[in-house]
């Protein structure tokens, strides 16, 4: 199917691909396979992220376990930060466990399409070390922010579902074409993800109402 997929590109829309190698055909389908694998495991710390950092605050308050955090005389982004990184955390080895899952059935499947060492080629590492952790805390960083101007941990959940449906609808399909025609296209994800990042915590922190969450309203 792969074969019958590359056959129907354009010539010309080939040579346009920079990072498409066009003389050896089995580079080729390699390339085009992690385009589009690569940043489906994206949507782990986006589906991950929201149920931790939403119940990081208002679940937390609804079973009356906030206040004696915010009554202690740790800062706000303190407790911010230590919330965010618990729900970060979570989410990279959630996604990291999947990689391995995926890299065992490629291993049984004795395809040769993929890296025989997957943890061994540098896109695969790269978007594991680096833009997993940096979407898993754009997620979190969201999902805290609705979660400390919301009344329950329901509606800060179904608040933060809305996350997942522009990340796959064009994070996932805009990456892998970038990847098509630049090496550098995760480089390019990760500064603008860890661009995003700062804004929405900085903004989150900027928020952060201590006497707000303790007065439940």
């Amino acid at each position: 199917m792969t074969n019958a997929a590359l056959d129907q590109l354009p010539q010309a829309a080939v040579q346009r691909l920079s990072n498409l190698p066009t003389t050896d055909r089995h580079a080729t389908i390699e390339t085009l396979l992690k385009a589009f694998s690569i940043p489906l495991f994206w949507v782990i710390p986006v589906a991950l992220t929201p149920a931790v950092a939403a119940d990081s605050f208002v679940g937390e308050r609804e079973r009356y376990s906030l206040e004696p955090l915010l009554a202690t005389p740790i800062g706000a982004d303190q407790v911010l930060l230590g919330k965010l990184a618990a729900a970060v955390i979570a989410a990279a080895i959630g996604t990291w466990l999947g990689v391995l899952v995926f890299w065992g059935v490629t291993l049984l499947s004795r395809s040769t399409l993929y890296p025989r060492l997957l943890l061994a080629d540098g896109d695969w590492l790269f978007s594991m070390l680096v833009v997993t952790p940096l979407v898993a805390l754009f997620s979190a960083g969201v999902a805290a922010l609705i979660s400390t101007r919301v009344s329950g941990y329901r509606v800060a959940y179904q608040l933060n579902g809305l996350i997942v449906l522009p990340v796959v609808l064009l994070l996932l399909p805009i990456t892998a074409f970038l990847f098509l025609i630049t090496g550098a296209a995760l480089g390019y994800v990760a500064a603008l993800f860890a661009l995003l990042d700062l804004a929405i915590v900085v903004w989150a922190n900027a928020l952060f109402d201590r006497e707000r969450l303790l007065s439940r309203r």
